[in-house]
């Protein structure tokens, strides 16, 4: 099964170590996993281990159409089977690109989102 974390940032928070957990529990035989931050912080790229691929688009704006066709592209060449999307940014981006047509998605608030 083919699984995409859309995620804002991926510095020290406690959304990249909740991902990062997800990441070490999850099997490598069943499960293909990248990691898609959006912005252009990823600082702590380390904690997820040297196992699943990390794509930074280097998002600076609310509307970076490169970002957007980054990602855009990343949908249709991965094609996952789920989306995890970490926030609300990152679900409006998705939503902006495909509009939930690339597959099961869902939205992860962390404790410390409003």
């Amino acid at each position: 099964m083919k699984i995409l974390h859309l995620i804002p940032r991926l510095n020290y928070s406690g959304s990249t170590r909740q991902l990062a957990l997800l990441c070490q529990g999850l099997r490598r035989e069943q499960f293909d996993l990248q990691i898609c931050v959006l912005g252009e912080d990823d600082s702590a790229i380390c904690l997820l281990g040297p196992e699943p691929v990390v794509h930074v688009l280097g998002k600076t704006r609310l509307f970076d159409f490169v970002a957007l066709w980054k990602l855009r592209r990343l949908l249709h060449s991965f094609r996952p089977d789920i989306i995890h999307a970490w926030g609300p940014a990152a679900v409006r981006n998705l939503a902006l690109v495909d509009g939930g047509k690339a597959g099961s998605w869902s939205e992860h608030r962390s404790a410390t989102s409003p």
